[in-house]
């Protein structure tokens, strides 16, 4: 071959990303263009005396020697091999890429297929996924094998030299979130359900961290696996809970100002036991003065005032969580029945009063819950006041408020249904917004619904109109934590109170 030939193949391959290299018969370079130069370390002495065997892997190397003497080079048809070989680079690292040989005027004229593209292509997968802190894994239920991708390594900030099990990976979770997060892995392989859950992990140095599990069950030869995504979505729950500590601020601020609205009924909510109590008092004076005094009638007037004195302690003590900010308090484990009850307290001689008839369900007794329980029974006691003044307001054939819960996938929800025939859609989308009211001025400041809904997503609930149903319907969804899990954990605190 003539230096002519040399210098035109400088000219067209000095900028191609591809390999693109000429051995002799005895597979020493005649030429190599200068991605080849880059990636083999090739300098000017080496390029005319260097074999290409040499820079071949030794495991590769009876392959390529193979498909390199089945080519005739100095044969008149054009001749063809296409074979995977891992390359030394100069870095001392391996280098997979497609050649494809060929003959040409006593040549083999070799270059890199699509190989080098696929490798960029996982180059860029992996970036990719550092930025986004995505990870990747497998798991294999038959023989209990978990793969994690190099993502998920740095996520949990372990090395990834170490082996990881599913035993081992479920103990960066939180207690609940192990049990949630084996009952869903679970049911994907026994009704490919996919796996969609937020959690919060403590990596191996000791952080906190949140993460989004998202995954499904796929088939292959070797059988079932589930195959699936990791997110560390950390960064994105700081700064939603910056807002929404910002928000909540605001809404708490105007907290007094709904405390207002509510102090004309809680007056009325007072007085109508203590006119029971007064009443009950005079029966016992008048037959105290009698000269043959009753004792069952003045047993019966005394249980009455204890009762209703009850009744107004009770009240009071509901005012007082009211009123407070609770949104430091430590999370308990309640039925929902209970914080409706909680919630039922404050609005029951308003309801009464209203002749509206409250329908709940036993098995709201039955559906647990790990909450701030003071701003959830605020959040529900919210929406009945909604209701309540929806159906005061509006000629409707029946009064009534429903009050009903189920567990649906990953969340618990609390349904709030009244007999009124929906909210206009003009007015809607705006329903939830802060200060949007549709009284008179000065008869309400448009903050119920707002703080329902703040005080229902600093639990990382949420709380939204359901338009779908022919009745007023909001919804409550708050995270599900195993219910086996919380039973176990709500009978054995109610067992220690009962010893003590």
């Amino acid at each position: 071959m003539s230096k002519n030939d040399q210098i035109d193949f400088k000219f067209f391959n000095h900028q191609s990303s591809k390999l693109f290299f000429v051995l002799d018969n005895m597979g020493r370079f005649v030429f190599a263009n200068k991605a080849c130069i880059d990636l083999l370390g090739l300098n000017d002495d080496e390029l005319y005396t260097n074999s290409f065997y040499q820079y071949v892997h030794e495991d590769d190397q009876q392959r390529f020697d193979k498909s390199f003497r089945s080519i005739d080079t100095f044969s008149k048809n054009q001749l063809h091999q296409q074979l995977v070989l891992r390359l030394k680079t100069k870095k001392s690292t391996e280098w997979e890429i497609d050649i494809s040989l060929c003959n040409h005027q006593g040549c083999v004229y070799g270059q890199s297929e699509e190989r080098s593209t696929l490798s960029h292509l996982r180059e860029s997968y992996e970036t990719i996924s550092k930025m986004a802190k995505i990870g990747d894994w497998k798991y294999y239920p038959e023989n209990d094998n978990l793969h994690w991708g190099t993502e998920m390594f740095r996520i949990h900030e372990l090395s990834e030299k170490v082996g990881i099990t599913l035993e081992e990976a479920i103990k960066f979770f939180t207690p609940e979130s192990r049990y949630v997060f084996t009952e869903q892995i679970q049911s994907c392989m026994e009704s490919n359900k996919p796996i969609e859950i937020e959690f919060k992990i403590k990596t191996h140095k000791q952080n906190d961290k949140y993460v989004r599990v998202s995954a499904r069950k796929q088939m292959e030869e070797g059988g079932e696996f589930i195959t699936g995504t990791y997110q560390d979505i950390t960064e994105q729950k700081t700064k939603e809970q910056i807002l929404l500590e910002q928000n909540t601020k605001i809404i708490r601020n105007s907290r007094l100002a709904n405390m207002g609205e509510m102090a004309a009924g809680i007056a009325h909510e007072i007085n109508n036991p203590l006119a029971i109590i007064i009443g009950f008092a005079d029966r016992i004076s008048s037959l105290i003065n009698k000269e043959e005094i009753n004792k069952e009638k003045i047993a019966s007037a005394s249980s009455r005032i204890s009762e209703m004195t009850e009744r107004i302690a009770s009240i009071i003590k509901s005012l007082r969580q009211f009123s407070r900010d609770a949104s430091d308090d430590e999370k308990v484990i309640v039925s929902v029945s209970t914080v409706i009850d909680d919630a039922l307290i404050l609005s029951q001689e308003k309801l009464s009063a209203d002749k509206i008839l409250i329908k709940t369900e036993e098995a709201s007794k039955e559906h647990l819950l790990k909450v701030n329980r003071t701003e959830l029974s605020q959040a529900i006691y919210n929406l009945i006041i909604n209701s309540q003044e929806h159906i005061a307001n509006n000629d409707l054939p029946e009064k009534w408020i429903s009050i009903t819960s189920e567990i649906k996938g990953d969340r618990v929800i609390i349904y709030v249904t009244d007999s009124g025939l929906g909210i206009p859609q003009n007015i809607e989308p705006k329903i939830l917004n802060p200060f949007f009211t549709t009284k008179e001025i000065g008869k309400g400041m448009g903050l119920g619904l707002p703080i329902a809904k703040s005080s229902v997503e600093t639990m990382n609930g949420k709380l939204y109109y359901n338009k779908s149903t022919q009745h007023t319907q909001f919804i409550i969804e708050l995270p599900y934590n195993s219910q086996r899990l919380l039973r176990k954990q709500f009978d054995a605190l109610h067992s220690s109170k009962k010893a003590a």
